[in-house]
């Protein structure tokens, strides 16, 4: 299983989440995108997908707004995406409105979110989901917007694709 793992902006690729997934998928791929702009995360997601075509996406918050305006052009490589509480809501280079944005059609997508999340309203990820279709569904979680109640969760969720 080829999974490919974005990190948020406060996080890091041993971070909580990148820790704990690979205890349940060791061949997980965690870019180091600590510092770096939307742009150059974007760029380190062609790369660590580049010849793949079976890849499984995980983005955390401004990981999720990267992996989502990666696949707007690239949805190709991935048989599915799970996105954790997506920061839809930065405007950065190269994404002008993220409003703008949904998921490829054909692209099955799971977007966890906790119910406490201070940070990005849940209700962007019900957005997201109703401009994309069907084919993405929302969970919601009872936690806060770093999901370090949920890491069972998520690897379930990744084991369900």
């Amino acid at each position: 299983m080829n999974i490919v793992l974005m990190h948020g902006l406060e996080g890091s690729p041993s971070g909580s989440k990148a820790t704990y997934l690979r205890t349940r998928f060791p061949t997980l791929v965690a870019p180091d995108g600590r510092g770096l702009p939307l742009a150059a995360r974007i760029d380190q997601l062609r790369e660590a997908t580049a010849g793949g075509k079976d890849w499984i996406g995980v983005g955390s918050s401004y990981g999720g707004l990267a992996l989502t305006a990666f696949v707007q052009s690239e949805a190709t490589r991935f048989r599915a995406l799970l996105l954790l509480a997506p920061a839809l809501i930065v405007t950065e280079p190269p994404v002008d409105d993220p409003n703008s944005l949904v998921i490829p059609a054909d692209l099955p997508t799971t977007i966890m979110h906790g119910v406490h999340d201070t940070v990005v309203p849940l209700s962007i990820s019900y957005e997201l989901a109703t401009r994309s279709g069907d084919h993405v569904s929302v969970v919601e979680l009872d936690d806060t917007h770093p999901l370090r109640n949920s890491l069972v969760a998520i690897g379930d969720a990744i084991d369900a694709i």
